[in-house]
C-alpha cells in the first residue's frame, strides 16, 4: 500500500462503431477524469466538520479540556470540533494538492502521500516486534479514513466516467467503423 489508495472499477460496453483503440483510449481518459475530479472535489470533504458522521470515522479520545473547548464553541454556535489528527492544516494540504494518478481501461488508481514519516502506509517491523507499533496503526487508520468513499460519491464518480467517455466519443472527428448491413 503507498499511502491513501483510491480504486475505481466501471465496466462501460463498447460502442460498435468505436474502434477498439479509441474505445480503449477513451475509457482510459474518462477514468483518469474521474479520478482527479474525486481528488478535487471529495477529498476535500474529509477534512470538513460533517466527515465524521458522513465517512463513519472512528470515535476520538477526549483531550485535556476538551469539552469546555466544545462548550464554548457550541454556546457561540460555532461548528463541533473534528478528527484533531486528520484535520491537520499540513496532511489536509499535501493530501489535496499533491497526487499520482494512473489509469486503465476497467480502472483507475489515485495515490496520495501523507506528510510525515510512515506516510506510505509501508512499514517495516523491527527485530523482535511482534506487531505494529500503535503509530504505525494511527497512520494505518488515517489512511483507510482517506480511502473511505461515500455511496453518493461512487454514484458521482461513475457518472462523471460516462459523462467523459460519452463527451469523447461523439467529438467531431472520432474515427467511426462503417457497417454494411444487409448483404447476403
Amino acid at each position: 500500500m503507498a499511502g491513501p489508495t483510491v480504486s475505481v472499477t466501471v465496466d462501460y460496453p463498447r460502442d460498435p462503431a468505436l474502434y477498439q483503440r479509441d474505445h480503449g483510449r477513451f475509457l482510459r481518459e474518462a477514468n483518469r477524469h474521474a479520478a482527479v475530479y474525486h481528488h478535487r472535489h471529495h477529498i476535500p470533504r474529509h477534512f470538513q466538520s460533517f466527515a465524521a458522521a458522513k465517512y463513519g470515522y472512528a470515535k476520538r479520545r477526549s483531550f485535556v479540556g476538551r469539552k469546555s473547548y466544545q462548550d464554548l464553541k457550541n454556546r457561540l454556535g460555532l461548528p463541533p470540533l473534528v478528527s484533531p489528527r486528520l484535520t491537520g492544516g499540513q496532511t489536509q494540504r499535501q493530501v489535496t494538492t499533491m497526487r499520482q494518478v494512473t489509469a486503465t481501461q476497467k480502472r483507475s488508481r489515485l495515490i496520495m502521500r501523507l506528510p510525515f514519516r510512515g506516510g506510505t502506509g509501508r512499514f517495516r517491523t523491527q527485530p523482535g516486534q511482534r506487531e505494529l507499533s500503535v503509530n504505525q496503526k494511527v497512520v494505518l487508520q488515517i489512511i483507510s479514513e482517506i480511502e473511505t468513499i461515500a455511496p453518493d460519491e461512487q454514484r458521482t464518480i461513475n457518472s462523471e466516467i460516462h459523462r467523459h467517455y460519452a463527451m469523447q466519443a461523439n467529438k467531431p472527428g472520432v474515427r467511426k467503423r462503417k457497417r454494411f448491413g444487409g448483404r447476403s
